[in-house]
């Protein structure tokens, strides 16, 4: 008996410790996905590698259990940020039509 309950205690600790780099690996991608669609914006990225990140980001999410998901914060293309107000930056859609 004590076998085995020290068995679950370590598979627990193992499961938690899966889950916080699970979580840390989320941060980083939703991190990436920002800095790769502000680079696309500036008109030094691609749609191509927004997509990916996104994908990468998407793929990492479902390796969490729903239940343990932190909350979801807003995406990036959905922040006012924009490099339109940075001095000689434009928008993606004015001049490049990649």
């Amino acid at each position: 008996m004590a076998a085995e309950v020290a068995r679950s205690y370590f598979e627990l600790r193992g499961a938690q410790q899966r889950l916080g780099v699970a979580r840390e690996n989320l941060a980083s991608e939703r991190q990436t996905l920002e800095l790769t669609t502000l680079r696309d914006e500036a008109g030094r990225g691609s749609e191509l590698d927004v997509q990916r990140s996104r994908a990468r980001l998407k793929a990492t999410e479902a390796t969490i259990p729903p239940r343990s998901k932190p909350p979801k914060t807003k995406a990036p293309t959905d922040s006012p940020r924009s490099w339109a107000s940075v001095p000689g930056h434009s928008t993606r859609s004015s001049s490049r039509n990649g």
